[in-house]
């Protein structure tokens, strides 16, 4: 289940560290509308939040637009925020209790998993059945600033480099990957395929979702052609690649997949599954030559996004590609000093199209998050922007 942090973090205090050193991680300090205190906190189980009670004074708004007026339940108007005394979190390592819990009323809202799509909504039509609309169930999709992709790790000997040969077999790799069979068979359709790493609805994202010159698969004939040009027709004189991701969730599944995409121009993968932290540390330690993860935009401008194949952000930073392109790199440090205009959307579609060129990934996809509403639960309007939300909830 995806969560969210529920009381606003502000800057780092020293005496707090001090005080409460190597367990300042489980006690957040904060101004926010919730606190968590000692034994609150249950790692992988659950978090209960309770009403701050020196929160600043702030009052529940007048909604602004009629969309927003139908949200809200009119006698919180006016109120004190937060409503409610607690909110409680809990953290589900499978889908199944999260969507019986729900089912049961037991739980406020609740994400969609993929598996149980079809028992909320129409697979034809992506409308939410009648019989939960029936129920009083309400539904909110999300579009995400989502970056679903695989890396190369650009230090590699045989995956990274930037010689023609060597950018031929990743695009060769790139190529053999079917995104729409992926979008159907875990995502029911639903997400967008794009080119470039700028998720839609940012300024750079390119138009109707594609680029002239890219390299997203499918294209089985193309791929098997620049893997021959890069010295490997067939597969032939290829080891099996290491390919590291987490475990969890449709993992296994998904690395089938990967391996039969890859099968079909003889490339032949070494799946590495691990927890996620054992993972992200090989990968920060540039130990994966290939591996793969979702990106979530820490804030709604591309220029996140491009920090991410900046070349001093290498591994253990967010630049887990470890690539290097010093025009790139010029450009970026252009960017981060411009206001947001044409001319910096230009600057950042020239750097998207020269990573597409180098392939240190290929991608990309971007999720909808689906939020099912209890009726019992007021006043919801999720976003996964900024996390204050909470403070307006309210229970019949």
């Amino acid at each position: 289940m995806w969560t969210l942090a529920m009381f606003q973090m502000s800057i780092v205090p020293r005496e707090s560290v001090e005080k409460y050193g190597s367990k300042f991680a489980v006690h957040p300090v904060g101004t926010g509308p919730f606190i968590v205190r000692e034994g609150d906190w249950v790692r992988g189980q659950k978090m209960t939040m309770n009403r701050n009670p020196n929160y600043h004074e702030q009052y529940f708004p007048q909604p602004e637009t009629p969309e927003d007026a139908a949200l809200v339940r009119p006698e919180d108007i006016g109120r004190r925020l937060p409503l409610v005394d607690r909110v409680v979190t809990t953290f589900y390592n499978e889908s199944q209790p999260m969507w019986l819990e729900f089912r049961s009323g037991r739980l406020g809202f609740a994400t969609v998993p993929g598996q149980y799509y079809q028992e909320a909504f129409n697979a034809r039509t992506k409308k939410l059945r009648p019989d939960l609309a029936d129920e009083g169930i309400t539904y909110q999709p999300i579009n995400l600033l989502d970056f679903i992709f695989y890396g190369f790790n650009m230090e590699d000997e045989v995956l990274g480099g930037y010689s023609e040969k060597q950018k031929k077999l990743r695009k060769a790799i790139s190529l053999a990957i079917d995104w729409p069979e992926r979008n159907y068979k875990f995502y029911n359709e639903i997400c967008t395929i794009y080119d470039g790493m700028i998720p839609p609805g940012l300024a750079g994202h390119p138009e109707g979702h594609n680029v002239e010159n890219s390299y997203r698969g499918p294209d089985v004939q193309r791929a098997k052609k620049l893997l021959a040009e890069a010295g490997y027709p067939g597969g032939k004189g290829l080891d099996p690649i290491d390919y590291y991701t987490a475990r969890g969730g449709d993992s296994l599944e998904l690395v089938e997949m990967t391996v039969k995409h890859l099968s079909r121009i003889g490339i032949r993968l070494n799946p590495r599954l691990d927890d996620f932290s054992a993972f992200i540390e090989e990968v920060n330690k540039k130990k994966a030559p290939m591996f793969s993860f979702a990106w979530g935009s820490d804030y709604p401008d591309a220029e996140n996004n491009l920090a991410l194949f900046y070349g001093p952000n290498e591994s253990p930073g967010a630049n887990h590609f470890n690539y290097k392109n010093a025009d790139y790199d010029a450009l970026y440090e252009k960017i981060r000093k411009m206001q947001p205009g044409p001319e910096r959307t230009k600057i950042y579609e020239q750097m998207r199209d020269i990573v597409l060129e180098d392939c240190p990934y290929l991608g990309s996809m971007a999720r909808i998050r689906q939020y099912l509403i209890n009726p019992k639960l007021k006043n919801m309007k999720a976003t996964e922007d900024f996390s204050n939300w909470y403070k307006y909830l309210n229970v019949e």
